[in-house]
């Protein structure tokens, strides 16, 4: 489906900046640029980085259970075990681990780090890692709708080190690890509108990458369907004389895509589907880890300005502080409408700002959340909203989108179990990328008008920093556990281990990997049946 040059590059009202400084352009060449993201990382986390082999990225009951995921990959395999299963916890039934956040694809690349330097080295590489890999990935597919590079790197830094990104570094790699969706941008563009490159290679492209999403977390390849499915009906909307002319290469590369999936996603899902310990039912309680409506504006005690009278409201939000990540502030709230106003007529900024509209809205769950109050008024009357917005044909089938959505997760199986929060990261994703238009696009000479902007945007970036140092915990390991003391018991022996593992008790799955996996235990921070 082609779509005006506008949204694939800068229009031709946009004049050339000037030459950019020879420094300029090596800082933001994309290995350069990793770099510095990289650097920004270990910065945010050092508080950890001083002793990592003893302390952990991030606070609660979660980072040991993934610890324990990135060990049991490598185990597994060495030992001859299937890596999606398990009786090393809650045996002797065991546990499905397709049906657990067990990110098995981050366990067998990481192995190396892991059987080397320690399970808890790996995981606080792999959350610095994270943040540094999702803004460079969406550096690069911002950098294609922009002519100034640093544009683009300052929608990646914005994209990287977002709100949302630092609430699930505190424990959550599975919805943390997300530079496959700028990536996935990327792909979508290419097959929907540019559709340049070979049908057959973009397809094993987007195959390879819904595969490997697939092995790091089902739920975030769910919900990139839903918003590619959503940014198709918007394209379809705007230019639906285009659609016929489009379909077959867009049929093909889906195709391939598909057929590559399903031959890496076969034993996985059937192992989840049809193997032992299945679980059924809905995982996640139901309108309890939403984004609450004031969560938008008020930032929680991770933003380095952080008032106690506003945290104070922010800390009663439902559900958990790893969930607490869609704060935008009224800064960068202003930015963003300054540019869809001024900008509206270029594709990009309104599919951009639909999206991340749909996605900021969809995240709001099946009822108003305000202040930590539930208020049972259904947030799917956002609809209506939409609805008066409408200035495009696009724009009037905004609400009709949004309805469709909003009652599917909130009825539809598998649809049902997606976390309403987490689709806070594709409204920072498009956020970031009409903040990249913006810089881009606005005339920096010296009018009022430029300096109020200039001010409201480093009032902006001001709101959004993380507060540092970021949490970190510490591992304690009992003396028992490792040292030499635990090879009392038999290699294979089943040992009860008090704290007992449950439900946000974690603290013996730690324990078991420091002595090795050498015994299983008839408990486990795990989903199974009932």
């Amino acid at each position: 489906m082609s779509l005006p040059a506008p949204l694939l590059r800068p229009d031709s009202r946009a004049s050339t900046p000037a030459q950019p400084r020879a420094w300029l352009i090596r800082l933001t060449t994309p290995a350069a640029l990793l770099g510095i993201y990289g650097l920004l990382a270990l910065g945010l986390f050092a508080a950890t980085w001083t002793q990592p082999f003893s302390h952990v990225i991030g606070d609660g009951p979660d980072p040991p259970v993934f610890i324990w995921y990135l060990r049991w990959v490598p185990f597994a395999l060495s030992h001859g075990f299937n890596p999606l299963f398990t009786s090393y916890v809650d045996f002797p039934d065991g546990i499905n681990l397709m049906w657990q956040t067990s990110v098995p694809l981050l366990g067998l690349l990481l192995a190396p780090v892991t059987l080397t330097l320690g399970p808890i080295f790996a995981y606080n590489l792999l959350m610095t890692a994270s943040m540094a890999l999702a803004a460079w990935c969406a550096f690069l597919a911002f950098r294609r709708h922009v002519v100034r590079p640093w544009a683009a790197a300052l929608g990646g830094l914005l994209f990287g080190f977002s709100p949302y990104m630092l609430a699930q570094s505190l424990g959550h790699p599975h919805v943390g690890v997300v530079f496959i969706c700028p990536l996935m941008l990327i792909a979508f563009e290419e097959a929907v509108l540019r559709q340049t490159r070979s049908p057959w290679r973009l397809g094993a492209m987007v195959g390879g990458l819904a595969a490997a999403q697939l092995l790091i977390s089902e739920e975030l390849l769910l919900t990139q369907v839903l918003l590619a499915a959503m940014a198709l009906a918007i394209l379809i909307g705007l230019r639906p004389d285009q659609v016929r002319m489009r379909a077959t290469y867009v049929l093909k590369v889906l195709g391939v895509a598909a057929g590559i999936l399903a031959l890496v996603a076969v034993w996985p899902l059937w192992m989840q589907f049809f193997g032992p310990q299945a679980v059924h039912g809905a995982l996640a309680a139901s309108n309890v880890f939403v984004t609450d409506v004031a969560g938008l504006l008020l930032p929680t005690s991770l933003q380095a300005i952080a008032p106690a009278a506003l945290t104070a409201v922010t800390d009663r939000f439902s559900g958990s502080q790893y969930e607490a990540g869609a704060f935008l502030g009224l800064p960068l709230l202003v930015l963003l409408v300054l540019t869809v106003v001024r900008w509206w007529r270029t594709p990009v900024v309104q599919v951009a700002s639909m999206l991340a509209a749909l996605a900021a809205a969809l995240s709001l769950g099946v009822t108003f959340h305000l202040g930590g109050v539930t208020t049972g008024v259904p947030a799917g009357l956002l609809a209506l909203g939409f609805l008066a917005v409408g200035r495009t044909r696009a724009g009037r089938l905004t609400p009709v989108i949004f309805g469709l959505v909003w009652a599917g997760l909130a009825t539809v199986p598998l649809l049902h179990n997606v976390v309403p929060s987490r689709l806070m990261l594709y409204a920072f994703l498009f956020a970031s990328l009409l903040l990249a238009v913006l810089v881009d696009r606005w005339d920096f000479a010296l009018t009022r008008r430029t300096m109020a902007a200039v001010a409201v945007a480093v009032v902006a970036l001001l709101t959004l920093l993380p507060r540092i140092p970021f949490a970190t915990s510490p591992a304690n390991v009992p003396a028992f556990f490792s040292t030499g003391a635990v090879s009392t018991l038999p290699t294979g022996s089943v040992a009860l281990v008090v704290p007992y593992a449950h439900e946000f008790e974690s603290r013996a799955m730690l324990w078991q990997l420091s002595a090795d996996l050498r015994f299983k235990m008839p408990e486990g921070y795990a989903n199974r049946p009932g």
